[in-house]
């Protein structure tokens, strides 16, 4: 049985591969922890015996005596490297069999696997980064934009952090005020000793982070596009010819998809994640049909955009109006297919009914080219990226920064009364340091960096 180990007591020394699994040109093994060096050295016996610091070196492995393989071997000093502690890598080719040998004779010498995302802890460990820091480590990783790459990148330098030091210090000092104004009551307004304006100016940066927030999360993982509508509407041939080749299966019988399908599509180099759903159904339903409806609305709750597919061949049925319901308050696009059949009186009624709305006409989604659905695609995914931010946000720390703009909505109100009660603006004070201290790790519990961590890669 494998025992279970508290990272964040414990000291041992860790092994990971850092590189991604599988096999491939290189493969780097990373090694962190007090005997990092002294395991090493039991495959590398050809190492210096003061190696030089951050300077790769060609050393022969073996194990046992036998040549695995020759490789670089870097070696990182405490305090100056990623966690703070000795840290060594070595690069080798990147065979899962050599890495898997390498690993097990590190391992022998005193070495032990490390968990996932166990050497940035010990990174916020040491001091080396603070917990948003290193939640940023994990969002660059897997950023899959030029733009969330960028802001991650931002977080990860600390660009919220020095944010949230500056208004840490603003709060040190109210606290001293207040303080003294409880201890000596002086008769001074707390408002004419205090800055209220750095207090204000830190709560509109906060409402500007939180408003961001939203489409800083699409910039990072890609933008969510969900086409709906009632069955056999085209939903599934929109879905293939959007992709370019056919992902979904195509019938003229109503309800061939039972569930949804997703992929992604690029859009001058921006993912666009598609799902074509279950069609719309306002008739009896089995058990199938019902399943796949409820999960259609879960990925239509879930989406950035819809197109919302009606058919101009026939009369408008109860399930399109169910489906305009669903989706009405949603950012959307409506396509009225099968324009070469299409009923003018139905037409006409679809053209009245969303003629305020973004719209466009198909005659055969199978064409290759849909322009004008790809156009709005572009315009939406061009106005996201338009969008310039200085960090990514967590959805965690969206939930503290709420709640720290609570607290300091409170203190701004309290400081403008005339007459401010000092014991309830020192507790709002005391709870709005604490949700910094949650957001940077001042304050934080086993549970909070499981939760972080956990989500981490084995390797960094």
């Amino acid at each position: 049985m494998t025992q279970e180990v508290d990272p964040w007591l414990d000291s041992d020394t860790i092994v990971a591969l850092s590189t991604p699994p599988g096999i491939g040109g290189l493969a780097v093994v990373r090694i962190s922890g007090p005997r990092a060096l002294a395991s090493v050295r039991s495959c590398a016996p050809g190492l210096p015996r003061v190696p030089p610091v951050r300077h790769a070196g060609l050393v022969e492995l073996k194990i046992r005596g036998e040549l695995l393989d020759r490789g670089l071997v870097t070696v990182f000093s405490a305090p100056k490297s990623y966690t703070g502690e000795d840290v060594v890598e070595i690069s080798l080719h990147g065979s899962p069999v050599l890495v898997d040998r390498l690993i097990a004779a590190l391992c022998a010498a005193g070495a032990r696997r490390a968990q996932p995302g166990e050497f940035t802890l010990r990174a916020f460990r040491s001091g080396r980064m603070d917990l948003m820091q290193a939640e940023a480590v994990n969002e660059l990783i897997h950023s899959r934009t030029v733009e969330g790459a960028r802001m991650a990148f931002s977080s990860m330098e600390g660009a919220l952090s020095r944010r949230m030091q500056r208004l840490r210090t603003h709060l040190v000092e109210l606290g001293a005020v207040l303080e003294t104004e409880i201890e000596f009551g002086e008769d001074q307004h707390i408002g004419e000793v205090v800055d209220a304006g750095a207090v204000k100016s830190a709560l509109n940066e906060i409402h500007l982070i939180l408003e961001h927030a939203r489409f800083n999360e699409i910039l990072s993982r890609g933008l969510k596009v969900v086409i709906a509508g009632r069955v056999n509407v085209g939903k599934s041939t929109l879905f293939n010819a959007l992709l370019g080749h056919d992902r979904a299966l195509v019938s003229s019988q109503p309800g061939t998809t039972r569930d949804f399908l997703t992929d992604t599509l690029y859009i001058d180099g921006f993912p666009v994640d598609l799902t074509d759903v279950a069609g719309w159904d306002a008739g009896p339903q089995n058990e199938l049909e019902s399943r796949g409806i409820r999960r259609g609305v879960e990925r239509l709750n879930s989406g950035d955009v819809v197109l919302f597919l009606v058919d101009a061949s026939q009369p408008l049925t109860e399930a399109d109006h169910e489906v305009d319901t669903l989706t009405a308050a949603h950012c959307r696009l409506v396509v009225a297919t099968k324009m070469d059949r299409a009923d003018a009186g139905t037409l006409e009624r679809i053209r009245k009914r969303y003629a305020r709305e973004e719209y466009c006409e198909a005659s055969a989604l199978g064409e290759p080219d849909l322009p004008e659905i790809r156009d709005y695609l572009r315009r939406r995914v061009h106005g996201l990226t338009h969008r310039k931010s200085d960090f990514a946000v967590s959805a965690r720390q969206r939930e503290l920064l709420r709640e720290l703009k609570e607290r300091l909505t409170r203190i701004c109100g309290g400081l403008e009364n005339t007459k401010p009660e000092a014991e309830l603006l020192a507790e709002e004070l005391r709870q709005a340091m604490d949700c910094i201290g949650l957001l940077t790790g001042g304050i934080t519990s086993a549970d909070v960096l499981n939760a972080v961590f956990s989500r981490f890669c084995i390797g960094k």
